[in-house]
Parts: structure tokens; sequence; C-alpha cells
């Protein structure tokens, strides 16, 4: 639809079961890719309910259909501070200078809009908003289209990481980092 355009916002409570059904999108398409990645119910709605309340959950939409949704945090990520690799940036999670991204998915019914691109700059204005200097992420081994999408909008893969406190079958996470000017 001409001239209407997407805005990004923090969620609500309210957003709830539309961000639920954006994450069951989301891991029935890693499923169909072979990914093992959240295919233990992760996110939980425990988690969803810590993000919207920590304002730290977002959302995508065009009007009333909702296109995806990210988690964006300034808190540092202890499971970072311990990577195989190194880091472009001396932030730890005692003391960060970076801001995280974590649980990004998109509707697939309204695919290829940009969505995913347009959470990554929003994420990138708000850490130049917090005076940050760099966005970090991590995604699963499999996940070649996160991995591709990171490396076209500048993100350097810096090494990896096991999550520590999962069920995930996959505890192999690659990390990525960008600075920011």
């Amino acid at each position: 639809m001409k001239g209407i355009t997407m805005e990004i916002r923090p969620a609500t409570m309210q957003d709830f079961d539309a961000i639920s059904a954006v994450y069951a999108d989301g891991r029935a398409q890693l499923a169909q890719l072979g990914i093992d990645q959240w295919q233990s119910g992760r996110p939980f709605p425990e988690t969803i309910r810590a993000d919207i309340e920590h304002r730290e959950l977002y959302v995508a939409t065009e009007q009333d259909v909702f296109l995806g949704v990210a988690m964006f945090t300034v808190q540092g990520d202890v499971e970072y501070d311990s990577i195989d690799g190194a880091w472009n940036t001396p932030g730890t999670s005692q003391n960060p200078d970076y801001l995280t991204i974590h649980r990004v998915a998109t509707n697939t019914h309204v695919a290829r809009r940009g969505t995913a691109t347009a959470l990554f700059g929003f994420a990138e204005t708000l850490a130049h908003q917090h005076h940050l200097r760099a966005l970090r992420v991590d995604t699963h081994p499999g996940n070649i289209r996160m991995q591709a999408l990171l490396e076209k909008l500048g993100y350097t893969h810096v090494g990896s990481f096991h999550l520590l406190h999962t069920t995930e079958p996959t505890k192999l996470r690659y990390v990525y980092e960008k600075l920011l000017s």
C-alpha cells in the first residue's frame, strides 16, 4: 500500500498476543529451515512480558499489522564477557558501551518489506541516543539468513560462545558487532 509507513515503537502488554504470534511464526520458519533454535518454545511468555515491562521490546507495525519484533537493551550481556574471539570495543556486562539486540523475528505473511533491516536501523538510533560505541548481536550457526543480513548491514563476525542456561540443543552462537561512528 503506497503511502503507508512502518512504525517502530515500544511494545505494550496489549501487544502480547500479536507478539506471541510473530514469535510462533518465527519458530515455524526456523523449523522449516532445519534450525533447532526456539523449538522448545522460546522466547517464553514470561520473557516476553519481562521485556515489555523493562521497555526493551519493540514492535514494527504498519497500520494494525505486526511486521516484526526485537529486543534492544543497554544492559550488558554476561554471556558476551567470554567469547571465543575478540570484540572491537572494550565493553563488558558490568560496564557496557554497547547496545545488545536479541529475539528478532519477522512476520513471514508480510515478508520482504525490510522489517528486519528497519529494526536494526532503529537499534542504531537507540544506541546513538545512549552515546554507545557499538551494537552486539548473536545468532544460531544455522541461521544463514540472519548472518547474511548482519554482514549486509555492516556487522563483523567477531567470534562465538556457548549459551549457558538453555534447553536448546545447539548452544553455539556466532557473535557480531557493529561499530558506531
